[in-house]
């Protein structure tokens, strides 16, 4: 704080010659002083002058920010004496504002010794209680301190310590024992080394060497052999403490993070060796736009040795145009295909043939990130050749089939029937259609034409010896027409490439081939392994629980390799607390999804969803089932139940109704507030309709106001319910529709029949203030009438003529103010006025009054826009000042002295000119009111108005003020 004589005091004061006035008592008494006539501007002020030490702040300060507000908004700025200065002595005024400053309140016009003992002991009082505050700080800070430390030590999750260079701890929170095993007295009992690994005892001795040296340890890390014999590594900073001869420890356990870091290594080097080893092609790409959007080309970013065996080019950071140029022009659209992939993570996976190298790949991609995709594939060049040669056989095979003249009749491995040429649908009298599928002795009855007794089914006897079998003599088929047909021919099996029966051919007279399906059957196995490998969540075959095949999804999703799977009991995937569970849907061959708990290699249990069938494979019932994990799907569900729970709490904590009507108006949902608000329980409300307790609105109108809502979504309106006990309430409501379903109203509503009532109160106290304030001008107007007089009384009466234009000057400035007041007190509106009634009465007042002096012409040029009082006042003030200066001083012994002025109002800007044709200020010394009281006046109301001030004095003086209103 500054001395005494060099104090710097903001003085706040929207009055420019009281403001004066109270500035030159505070110079007088050695303070300097500043001066400013609005809230906003005291604020800034503050903000940015930092040496000023003290605030007198008014209370009343016009339009825009008050002086409590502006005191507020300072003392959250910073700290500091501030003291009011007003004229109010009303109790609830003053102690408004003892709740913002303690450090005085002083009634205008008190006097000087008043004030300056006031403001000396608000320095005096703020210097004590910075005093105090520094002490309560320090003392606060240090209670903190012990209170934290205490708290810190015991509760800490890290290791801490204090040992001594002695080699012995001293003092250990909980967490040594939560982390080691070893209790405090037992860590204590012999020298910490002794339980650190073996080989790290060497460094650790160093490091202790390090500390007992006074030099800080940070980023140790050492092993410390627990109590159950497991190894845990420990991250050390260590503070010595040399002068007490101790050593301060905070120690964490890393040895997860240890363990994940290797296991990170580890992870990296088994994918860059699948990568690299690889049997299939697999490369890295990123996709390249077109200015619409569309896919034009890729980058190749990375591919692995098998890529380049199978395409027989190194591509990578190549553009796939390049690479391979006239790949736009393949048949197949190669770069669309995988556009859609890199776009929308849609999965993709076809065989294709590449013309640019005139080769087959079965290819599988994937997005790995927006933009950029996977693309893994196997040449299967020779398997095409293969399968359209096949197709060729099985074309030829057809064609002979149905062009011999022996009926040929096929079965699979159950004796169904799976064809039947066109000479076998004569005999048996099936057509293909009706035959399949069919039971073999239901198509082929043969019965021994003799005894007519039924024959053995032949496919029994082919599939029980795997050899042909020859039909006995006298075998006759009845076909189903009614027809009966001798034959004697022959059944043989039909076994696949590895010799296994797939079925039986019966060939009645002449067999001239056997079905070829091995081909057809391997064909199938690969899709399946296709589709069951891209699904998105583990699949896997079990016979009794044992895995017999599964995807790789499932052996990323639990952690286990394929091989391991392979074999594995399949409740070992199942948390415990679900496998009798799983056993059951298993035993009942349940086939509906339904959730269980998984297991993954690592002991880390999440929620799963199960789906199984039991199907039949390589000759045997299994049962295959999906796995999926839906732990993102639990999280979004205790997501959404939590966000549902926010809503609600919030719905039946608001003060405000909240309630939902069905499309025809029926309540049906409420909540506690609106139950409060109407009288009505939640039960009764569910059973009425909206024109139970609105009050306004007929039916009919209700239903208008729903059907405008409806088309428009929303309205906010005014109407009064009608509580359960008759009585009325105001509300204020709030309604939107929703089109879900068939439509619902959200409804808020507010009791405001309290808000009306004090806003009816309002009405009648304002108009009481506008009578009196309009009586307090009336008065004021009149006293200053007399005030004008006595002055003008007491000019007359002066000889001295020096004396006598001092009081006349006086009398001027009061007769400015009176007939602003007198304007007023006549308008219906004493808040403001035209500037158009104000300003020319005042010009020609006080040019009348100086007319004994100098006859003056006059100009006034007044555009019709209203100003408040407080401006008028202060621009009366000033056109005063400036006539009376000129008059005096400007025309010397012209004859023809003009005074022009006027006043326009533009995008809020007022320009008021004021000019005369006097002498200008080439002569100016002589007007001796330019560096005096009357110029210092001008400047400060102009200053109070905020106004920007032009003086331009070449050819007579020409005023020109700006300022916003």
């Amino acid at each position: 704080m500054s001395t005494e004589s060099s104090q710097l005091i903001l003085l706040v004061e929207d009055e420019a010659i009281i403001a004066l006035s109270e500035k030159l008592i505070l110079e007088k008494f050695g303070y300097r002083v500043i001066w400013t006539s609005t809230g906003e501007k005291a604020v800034e002020s503050v903000q940015a002058q930092p040496d000023i030490e003290l605030v007198l702040m008014d209370i009343n300060l016009g339009k825009g920010m008050d002086g409590t507000q502006a005191a507020t908004r300072i003392l959250e700025y910073r700290e500091l004496p501030l003291i009011f200065l007003s004229s109010h002595t009303e109790r609830d005024v003053v102690e408004k504002t003892e709740g913002i400053s303690s450090y005085g309140y002083i009634v205008k016009n008190s006097g000087e010794t008043v004030l300056i003992a006031s403001i000396k002991m608000a320095f005096r009082l703020f210097n004590a209680r910075l005093k105090e505050k520094k002490q309560d700080t320090a003392l606060r800070a240090y209670e903190e301190r012990l209170l934290v430390s205490d708290k810190i030590f015991i509760h800490s999750i890290d290791l801490l310590c204090i040992a001594g260079f002695d080699g012995y701890f001293k003092v250990l929170n909980p967490s040594w024992e939560r982390t080691l095993g070893w209790s405090a007295e037992e860590l204590k009992s012999k020298p910490w080394l002794d339980f650190v690994h073996p080989d790290d005892r060497d460094s650790t001795g160093h490091i202790r060497t390090v500390l007992v040296d006074g030099r800080p340890v940070h980023q140790f890390e050492n092993r410390y052999v627990c109590k159950n014999g497991e190894i845990k590594w420990l991250s050390w900073n260590s503070f010595p403490y040399p002068e007490e001869g101790m050593m301060f420890g905070v120690a964490r356990d890393v040895s997860e993070q240890r363990r994940l870091a290797e296991a990170l290594v580890e992870s990296e080097a088994t994918y860059k060796a699948l990568f690299e080893k690889s049997p299939m092609g697999i490369a890295y790409h990123q996709m390249i736009y077109d200015r619409d959007g569309s896919p034009s080309d890729y980058r190749i970013l990375a591919a692995n040795e098998r890529f380049k065996e199978l395409t027989g080019i190194d591509a990578t950071g190549m553009l796939v145009t390049e690479a391979f140029p006239g790949i736009e022009k393949d048949p197949f659209d190669w770069i669309a295909s995988y556009g859609e992939v890199a776009k929308t993570g849609k999965e993709l996976r076809f065989q294709q043939h590449f013309a640019a190298n005139n080769r087959w790949y079965d290819c599988a991609a994937y997005q790995y990130k927006p933009d950029h995709f996977v693309v893994a594939f196997l040449e299967v060049s020779e398997q095409k050749k293969a399968e359209l040669a096949l197709h060729a056989e099985k074309e030829r095979l057809a064609i002979t089939l149905q062009s011999i003249g022996d009926a040929v009749i096929a079965t699979d491995t159950a004796g169904r029937v799976e064809v039947l040429n066109g000479v076998a649908e004569r005999l048996t009298g099936w057509t293909q259609e009706r035959a399949k599928g069919r039971p073999l002795a239901e198509v082929f009855s043969i019965v021994n034409a003799l005894s007519r007794e039924s024959c053995d089914n032949p496919v029994a006897r082919v599939l029980q010896d795997g050899k042909v079998v020859g039909l006995a003599n006298h075998t006759l088929l009845l076909s189903a027409d009614g027809g009966e047909y001798q034959i004697a021919d022959s059944a043989a099996p039909i076994r696949d490439a590895e010799g296994t029966i797939i079925g039986v051919v019966l060939v009645f007279r002449d067999v001239s081939g056997e079905y070829e399906t091995a081909q057809a059957l391997y064909e199938s196995e690969a899709r399946f392994k296709a589709l069951h490998n891209a699904s998105f969540g583990g699949i896997a075959i079990h016979d009794k629980g044992i895995i017999l095949e599964c995807n790789l999804g499932l052996s990323e999703m639990t952690g286990y390799t394929v091989e391991e799977l392979i074999g594995m009991n399949g409740l070992l995937l199942i948390a415990e607390g679900s496998r009798d569970q799983v056993l059951s849907r298993i035993a009942s061959g349940y086939e509906l999804p339904y959730e269980a708990t998984g297991i993954r290699k690592n002991g880390e249990e999440y929620p799963l969803r199960l789906e199984a069938r039991n199907i039949p494979y390589k000759g045997r019932m299994t049962r295959t089932v999906e796995f999926r994990d839906i732990s993102g799907d639990k999280e979004r569900e205790d997501q959404l139940r939590g966000t549902i729970h926010y809503l609600q709490s919030i719905l039946q904590t608001t003060q405000d109704g909240f309630f939902v009507l069905s499309s025809r108006g029926l309540f049906l949902d409420v909540n506690d507030s609106f139950c409060a608000m109407s009288g009505y329980t939640r039960g009764e409300l569910l059973a009425m309709d909206i024109n139970g307790v609105d009050a306004d609105e007929k039916p009919e109108d209700t239903a208008g106001r729903i059907e405008r809502i409806k088309a428009v979504g929303s309205e906010t309106f005014s109407t009064r319910h009608r509580r359960k006990d008759g009585s009325l309430v105001d509300v204020e409501m709030s309604v939107s529709f929703l089109e879900e379903g068939e439509g619902s109203f959200v409804c808020f509503c507010r009791d405001v029949s309290e808000r009306k009532r004090a806003e009816h109160e309002i009405g009648g106290l304002l108009k009481d203030k506008e009578l009196l304030l309009k009586e307090s001008h009336h008065r004021i107007k009149n006293n200053m009438g007399l005030i004008y007089s006595l002055l003008s009384l007491q000019a007359n009466a002066q000889i001295d003529e020096r004396n006598k234009a001092i009081l006349n000057d006086a009398a001027g400035r009061v007769q400015s103010m009176l007939m602003l007041y007198d304007r007023l007190y006549r308008s219906e509106n004493f808040y403001e006025l035209s500037i158009q009634a104000f300003l020319p009465a005042l010009v020609k007042e006080i040019v009348g009054m100086a007319a004994g002096v100098r006859p003056v012409c006059t100009q006034v040029d007044v555009d019709d826009f209203i100003l408040n009082s407080k401006v008028l006042s202060t621009l009366g003030i000033i056109v005063n000042e400036l006539i009376t200066n000129s008059i005096k001083y400007a025309f010397g012994g012209s004859a023809d002295a003009m005074i022009r002025i006027s006043a326009s109002k533009s995008d809020g800007i007022v320009c008021f000119i004021y000019a005369d044709n006097g002498t200008g200020l080439a002569s100016d010394a002589a007007r001796q009111g330019s560096g005096g009281f009357g110029m210092q006046l001008i400047e400060m109301m102009a200053q109070q108005l905020d106004a920007s001030m032009e003086l331009d004095g070449t050819q007579g003086v020409r005023y020109t003020l700006r300022f916003k209103a």
